[in-house]
């Protein structure tokens, strides 16, 4: 059974990519003092429980590009 809640360390995960959505896990890493493949196997817990995931809609302009970061919580949390 995967675990469907976040900790600290997983929101500040979410708060990097919220910054930088085109980071690498290297990078990542970097900024959280974790090693790439923690960073990795979090996100992916997270995205496989479906608590967090990124999304990529095209803009008309070629010269912009964006992110949405959505995390779903639950009322009166974090």
């Amino acid at each position: 059974m995967q675990e469907s809640t976040v900790d600290n360390t997983d929101l500040a995960l979410i708060k990097a990519l919220e910054r930088t959505p085109d980071a690498t896990w290297e990078a990542l890493a970097s900024v959280l003092s974790l090693d790439a493949s923690t960073v990795k196997r979090r996100w992916k817990r997270m995205h496989e429980a479906g608590l967090a995931w990124v999304s990529c809609y095209p803009f008309i302009s070629a010269s912009y590009a964006g992110a949405m970061l959505e995390v779903r919580c639950e009322s009166g949390t974090t």
